[in-house]
């Protein structure tokens, strides 16, 4: 039998690892914001050690050309920092710091294959997503935060999906 793998992608403060930690055997949940991944791994120390949960600190790009990349962390809300560069009208609002990247692929790789993937990275979702379908990696179930028509439009054309729920 296939092992369920949940990974949470943009995984801030880890509100939602308990859930994903009963639906699944393994957990991986990927932050790029390295005082969030410490309190993660605080927080489930236990699942951690137990092996059911992994945290990746990094940044999550859609290849591994570069080993380290600029990521943008919001000086007031961190929720709001991301890696594209923001506008240059609120990037005074960030701290710029470089930080280790790794492609969604080598994840995927590295753990297995996923049965659910949830992605929310701040304006980045759809460059996730058209990396996961370029590389043929099709979970059953996906959810996608969306700031544009731009990932159900990717969900669309190259995810090969025959049902949706929006919300």
């Amino acid at each position: 039998m296939t092992k369920k793998i949940i990974y949470d992608l943009g995984s801030n403060n880890g509100d939602d690892i308990p859930y994903y930690l009963k639906k699944a055997e393994l957990v991986v949940a990927v932050e790029a914001n390295p005082s969030l991944c410490v309190d993660i791994e605080r927080r489930f120390s236990s699942e951690i050690r137990e092996r059911k949960l992994f945290v990746e600190s990094c940044v999550l790009t859609p290849d591994d050309s570069k080993p380290e990349v600029f990521f943008y962390l919001h000086k007031r809300d961190h929720v709001y920092s991301q890696f594209p560069k923001p506008d240059e009208a609120i990037i005074e609002e960030f701290e710029k710091k470089l930080l280790p990247s790794k492609s969604i692929s080598s994840l995927i790789e590295k753990y297995g294959d996923p049965y659910y993937i949830k992605i929310d990275i701040e304006h980045y979702e759809a460059a996730i997503l058209e990396a996961l379908f370029r590389s043929n990696i099709r979970p059953p179930f996906i959810s996608a935060e969306s700031h544009s028509i731009d990932v159900f439009a990717i969900l669309v054309a190259l995810g090969s999906y025959n049902s949706f729920k929006l919300v």
